[in-house]
């Protein structure tokens, strides 16, 4: 099952998804310090940014709008779309009253329409896709962008130029298994150059607080360990969690 799970999966999964849009829900009203970081860099692209237009902003994968919802308190007058495939987590935010004013539609990251958005965010999406579907995961948000718009992704990203990564996970959650893909920053760089994308960044995250390692019998959760230098590594069960911030900048030609 696992070597052949595609995006698909998941919205056949009913029980995962009411699982996930549960733990969404813990934070509708603190965000997650990843997603604090890159709505950081979302603003910041956004006060510098000299619009001639009201800008227009898609989440893909929103699930039920979390990030959405903050995004909307922290930058007022931006048009924002949040897409998924997950009708149940799409109609959870379209019924949310505090998401009054998003669009919330059932769109396809591999077809997203062409030359529409001025910002496009995978949150956390991209790391369950094999290669040549990553790719065109890259290329669908490439035209979609407008010219001079910004691509912003958080996926499991490493420095090891040559080390690419496939591994099927099996939990309690998910005892069918699932795959993760930890890719080379230097590869998938390459590949936005190569797509057209104008210059792109790379900023690893590291969680600001420890967590606790859980017990080993039980669901596998996230948990950090502390190095010498005061670095914290997160840990997921006996892996390592890569997670890294991507802003790839389309030119205005």
């Amino acid at each position: 099952m696992a070597e052949n799970f595609t995006h698909h999966d998941y919205i056949e999964n009913t029980k995962f998804l009411e699982e996930y849009n549960l733990y969404q829900k813990r934070y509708s009203k603190n965000m997650r310090d990843s997603d604090r970081v890159l709505t950081n860099f979302i603003c910041n692209h956004v006060t510098k940014t000299k619009f001639k237009h009201e800008p227009t902003l898609l989440d893909i994968g929103c699930s039920t709008g979390n990030l959405l919802l903050h995004l909307k308190r922290l930058l007022p007058g931006i048009d924002m779309t949040g897409g998924d495939l997950a009708i149940s987590s799409i109609k959870e935010a379209q019924n949310n009253p505090d998401l009054s004013g998003i669009s919330f539609k059932e769109m396809d990251i591999f077809n997203l329409p062409n030359n529409k958005y001025d910002i496009i965010i995978a949150n956390a999406v991209g790391v369950y896709f094999k290669w040549r579907d990553y790719q065109n995961l890259l290329d669908s948000v490439y035209r979609s962008l407008k010219p001079g718009g910004a691509y912003f992704a958080f996926e499991w990203l490493h420095s090891f130029d040559h080390q690419d990564l496939i591994i099927y996970e099996t939990t309690l959650s998910h005892p069918e298994g699932i795959r993760i893909c930890f890719r080379p920053i230097k590869k998938v760089s390459e590949y936005l150059n190569n797509v057209g994308y104008l210059k792109s960044e790379f900023i690893p995250f590291e969680i600001p607080f420890d967590m606790e390692e859980p017990p080993h019998d039980g669901e596998v959760v996230s948990y950090t360990k502390k190095l010498i230098d005061g670095k914290r590594l997160m840990f997921r069960g006996a892996l390592d969690q890569p997670w890294c911030h991507m802003i790839a900048h389309k030119g205005y030609a």
